[in-house]
């Protein structure tokens, strides 16, 4: 008995998603080492814990999502080390203090253009914490970042780990004081702003900057 057209284009479907996707192209021993590298230090428990909300529990659907923000994160650390080898030899021809205001301003501008695409995409809605905290997530998460909402009784939180301005900052050559200037001011100055033009009674504050590694910013929007 022969195999029906139909069952054959599923096959060549089936076949050409898993010959495009990257992901069938990894062993799985690179997940279960935990070496850096391609996945950095990524176990199948991590995976799975990062991919919870993703609603394919196919392996090379989950991988290869975990692979995209992978590689997401050290294009951001490669650009962000660019940037603050640029802002620091702006400091050296201007001085640190011009340079954190052309960096304030240049922040401002992106957030205020960042918040009208906004409004041209998602259209004429409402605003509210909930719907803003999710657009600051996606944000985060689209450079590798790993955020965690908290919600309050009249703000949310962010929690993030693993950032790659924090990295990218330091690969840069700016030491920690610097690395940390450039972020309480240029998070604020960005991501209010595009809250602002969204809804303007919401404030963003970045209101922890971590000591090490191992702890996580966070980042608060409230109501005023």
């Amino acid at each position: 008995m022969g195999i029906s057209l139909s069952a054959q284009l599923r096959g060549r479907r089936l076949a050409w998603s898993r010959q495009r996707n990257v992901a069938n192209r990894i062993p799985v021993r690179l997940l279960e080492r935990g070496e850096p590298g391609a996945l950095a230090t990524l176990t199948i428990r991590h995976v799975e814990a990062r991919c919870r909300e993703f609603k394919s529990r196919r392996p090379h659907h989950i991988i290869g999502v975990v692979v995209l923000g992978e590689e997401s994160y050290n294009i951001a650390v490669k650009v962000y080390a660019l940037y603050a080898a640029l802002f620091n030899e702006v400091a050296k021809e201007l001085g640190k203090q011009k340079a954190l205001a052309l960096h304030q301003r240049a922040h401002e501008l992106m957030g205020l253009e960042t918040g009208k695409k906004l409004r041209e995409q998602m259209g004429d809605i409402e605003y509210d914490l909930k719907t803003l905290a999710e657009i600051l997530k996606k944000s985060n998460v689209s450079i590798g970042i790993d955020s965690q909402m908290v919600e309050g009784p009249s703000s949310l939180l962010l929690r993030n780990a693993r950032c790659p301005m924090y990295d990218g900052y330091r690969m840069g050559g700016l030491d920690d004081d610097a690395a940390e200037a450039l972020c309480q001011v240029g998070a604020p100055a960005k991501l209010g702003s595009t809250l602002k033009e969204l809804n303007p009674n919401v404030s963003y504050r970045l209101t922890h900057y971590r000591d090490k590694p191992t702890e996580r910013c966070e980042e608060e929007i409230r109501l005023e």
